[in-house]
């Protein structure tokens, strides 16, 4: 907390619940998560990864979009089925 002119004020959060070595494909699930076939081609050509991390990052996307696909919220859910959509496309 940080003392301001107007009082105690909270001025950052510092998350570290996701500071881990985890896998870097993770992070390129979003490819099938949010661009279409044109975006993900894209966005592939500016990412320096391997053959097997794209597939692992397809497979965690696969993975993401089936538990989006259960939720109770529609646009979770509408996420979910066009990840799962993509992942299919290709």
């Amino acid at each position: 907390m940080e003392r301001g002119p107007d009082g105690d004020r909270l001025s950052a959060v510092v998350d570290f619940g996701d500071v881990t070595a985890g896998d870097p494909a993770v992070d390129l699930a979003t490819a099938w998560l949010t661009f279409d076939r044109e975006g993900r081609r894209t966005f592939r050509a500016q990412v320096a990864a391997d053959d097997a991390t794209w597939t692992r990052a397809r497979g965690w996307a696969v993975s993401i979009a089936s538990a989006l696909w259960t939720s109770d919220d529609r646009a979770f859910r509408t996420v979910g089925r066009r990840g799962i959509d993509a992942t299919l496309d290709d």
